[in-house]
């Protein structure tokens, strides 16, 4: 099949089932992670230290499925007593924190679904607010051009994805939670759409730069305290790439059908490929961040010890 032009496609082929149902799962999860809060910790807000976002404290979030890596596999933490909020009289064994039937003696750490199940939790009102404004705003107007199915596959490999990216880089202490690498996941897509679709789009060289401009203002704010910019940076990596694989499916906007369908099983493969290698690489690095000592600069920023927590001990 030849075509000499771009081929308009329907703006509004499918409804946004897809993402809305996401919304309103992630707003439940919410509600259990404060009511859990409440049985855990004597309060849903953690107030000591104070949770900035808003949310439960660290023990909940683990306890109803963060990304805890000696949760999910066996590290050089061991069962070891780790004090959450910094105070050493709150101290518990890792086998105490992680939840869901916990670890029994003998037994090495195998939740490593809490990859998925990080996507739903949120660390506080800010965070879910943040993200689901993100969510509706980007993922509904590209689910309503490209179907559920397109938008469902791209947001997973993207939060799943980014959430092995994160854990292979980050140290195994570190708590992680929510949608944000899903979010750039979309922002991944936002960008090959823009891309596939020049011919059609509205002055799309100003469009490409404010796009750029946005990516590139979140990776920064990435680099704060507390924000697993790892797992932006992977969720955008699986975005663009899974996009690429899939978007082209519904656009034909190469001359050629032939050069359309090479790209999409390219960039399938390769989405495969890097999904199956990520995810194998997180379960089998002993000591995350070790093998690649200046990496951690990718989530922190090196002043007043913003990379302490980062850095390998």
């Amino acid at each position: 099949m030849e075509s000499g032009g771009a081929v308009f496609v329907e703006e509004n082929a499918y409804r946004p089932y897809f993402i809305w149902i996401t919304l309103l799962a992630q707003l439940a999860v919410f509600i259990v992670e404060l009511v859990r809060g409440q049985q855990l910790e004597g309060s849903p807000i953690q107030t000591s230290p104070f949770n900035y976002m808003i949310g439960p404290g660290s023990l909940t979030l683990i306890q109803t499925g963060a990304r805890f890596t000696p949760c999910m596999r066996p590290t050089d933490v061991g069962n070891r007593m780790i004090a959450l909020t910094g105070n050493v009289t709150d101290a518990r064994m890792v086998t105490d924190l992680c939840g869901f039937g916990g670890i029994g003696p003998g037994e090495e750490p195998n939740q490593g679904y809490r990859l998925f199940l990080a996507m739903f939790l949120h660390g506080g009102v800010i965070h879910i607010l943040f993200n689901s404004f993100a969510q509706w705003r980007i993922g509904i107007p590209l689910e309503r051009v490209y179907g559920w199915w397109r938008i469902l596959i791209i947001c997973w490999m993207a939060g799943v994805g980014g959430n092995a990216f994160g854990g292979l880089l980050s140290p195994p202490i570190l708590v992680s939670v929510g949608a944000s690498g899903a979010v750039f996941g979309l922002v991944g897509a936002l960008l090959v759409e823009l891309i596939l679709r020049w011919r059609e789009m509205h002055r799309p060289g100003l469009q490409l730069f404010s796009l750029l401009v946005t990516i590139l203002i979140n990776l920064a704010l990435g680099l704060l305290p507390g924000i697993d910019n790892f797992a932006h940076i992977g969720g955008l990596l699986f975005g663009l790439i899974t996009s690429f694989a899939l978007l082209p499916s519904r656009i034909l906007v190469f001359r050629g059908y032939r050069n359309l369908t090479i790209l999409s099983i390219v960039c399938a493969l390769a989405s495969i490929g890097l999904f199956i290698g990520i995810i194998a690489a997180f379960f089998q690095v002993a000591r995350p961040g070790e093998e690649c000592s200046w990496c951690k600069y990718l989530s922190c920023l090196p002043i007043a010890g913003g990379c302490d927590a980062l850095t390998p001990t």
